[in-house]
């Protein structure tokens, strides 16, 4: 398995997306728990505020990319000096959302399962690996990743 993640800080995520003709656009959807096919995935019993975000090509001629984004615990709720804890809607910025995008290539089955720790024979684990396999084709398909590698010289 492969992964390759793009290291960059707020700047660097801006000059990129300016470079390469590609606009985020982000929709608040709701607070609430990550599904598997939310972008950072983690295991997480947490609520959090939820986002659809596109990458647009300004140019018009590549189909936009759309994805669940979760933001972070800290960016999705406010606490208030009394102890009162409530949920606001602060938008992932660019380096937010680039910085979490990876080509993770699932291999095959059984070495999914031998990386990660998953039992062969789970139902949960085949699961999991179909989750992946569907992040990593539309990654592909969409070609939004690799363009970002190149750009950044990756």
């Amino acid at each position: 398995m492969k992964t390759t993640q793009i290291v960059l800080n707020e700047n660097k995520a801006k000059e990129i997306l300016k470079r390469a003709g590609i606009e985020i656009t982000t929709t608040y959807l709701r607070h609430g728990k990550k599904s598997p096919n939310t972008i950072p995935y983690e295991d997480s019993t947490e609520d959090r505020a939820i986002y659809s975000v596109s990458l647009r090509d300004k140019s018009g001629k590549k189909s936009p990319w759309t994805f669940r984004f979760g933001q972070s615990i800290a960016d999705s709720y406010k606490t208030y000096s009394n102890g009162v804890r409530a949920p606001v809607r602060k938008h992932p910025k660019e380096y937010d959302i680039l910085a979490t995008l990876n080509i993770y290539d699932p291999g095959i089955f059984d070495d999914f399962c031998d990386e990660l720790g998953y039992n062969r024979n789970s139902i949960k684990a085949m699961g999991k690996y179909f989750e992946e396999i569907e992040v990593w084709e539309i990654a592909i398909i969409s070609s939004m990743l690799a363009f970002f590698v190149s750009v950044v010289g990756g």
